[in-house]
This record gives structure tokens, sequence and C-alpha cells, in this order.
């Protein structure tokens, strides 16, 4: 499956904005949201797992703490099912493409009813992906 990595465009860039401004008001608050913000709309979907807006708006949130904890940016990655906005480096002279998908992991723990410590797990994901940048002569 061929995989097309590219930066946000004007209307991805627009999407991201309305989404993160959709997690604020779900939790009354401002952009950027505080970990302890984006917990706890993880935590009121968990109650509404049917809110399809919010559980997007959620995993945008969770991948600006990733971006905002480390190296990495927002990017859009194409393959032969469709199009996700998602964390990551854009493509370099690396055998891999490097990053990870905030909007699906939260979705997915979200329908399984899966209680996390969403900090910990941003950690955990930061790791694996500085692991692989290592482990593919990244830095």
């Amino acid at each position: 499956m061929d995989q097309k990595i590219t930066a946000l465009n004007a209307d991805g860039l627009e999407a991201l904005a309305q989404g993160l401004a959709l997690a604020a008001r779900l939790v009354d608050g401002d952009v950027p949201l505080s970990m302890a913000q984006v917990q706890a709309l993880y935590d009121s979907l968990l109650e509404n797992p049917s809110f399809e807006p919010g559980i997007i708006a959620a995993g945008l949130a969770f991948g600006a703490e990733i971006i905002r904890c480390s190296q990495f940016e927002w990017i859009r990655v194409n393959d032969d099912y469709g199009g996700e906005t998602c964390v990551g480096m854009l493509p370099s002279d690396l055998p891999v493409h490097v990053f990870c998908a905030p909007i699906s992991m939260v979705e997915k723990r979200i329908l399984r009813q899966e209680r996390w410590n969403l900090a910990e797990l941003r950690d955990r994901v930061i790791e694996q992906l500085m692991s692989s940048l290592r482990e593919h002569g990244g830095s």
C-alpha cells in the first residue's frame, strides 16, 4: 500500500483549527487545551462514544499534546483507503515514514470503552516515534 505524506494544506489547517476549537468548547476551555482538559474530554466521550465530532476533536487535541511535547508536526497521510490528519515528520531520506494517527488512536480506545491516562499514552507514543527515528538513522 502506497502512502503519500504531505504538509496540511489550507483546508486541512482550517479543519484542524475547527476541531481544536470544538474540543475547547466541549470542555469550556481555550485552545490550546491542557493535558487535564484533553483527559476530561476523553473521559466524557467514554459516556457518549457515538459523538463522532467530539471523538475527532479529542483526537486532534491529543495530537496537539504530542506535538507540544515533541519535535513532530501535523501532516496528512493518504493511502488506498483514504486520508487522515496525523502527527509525524514530513518525508525525508529515511527509509520509513514516522507518524501516528491520534484521531484513530483515540477513536479505537473510546469505542472499546478503554480508560487511559492520556499523558502516559502521549509519552509512550513519543518514545515509540523517537525510537523508530533512531532505529532508522533519524535524530
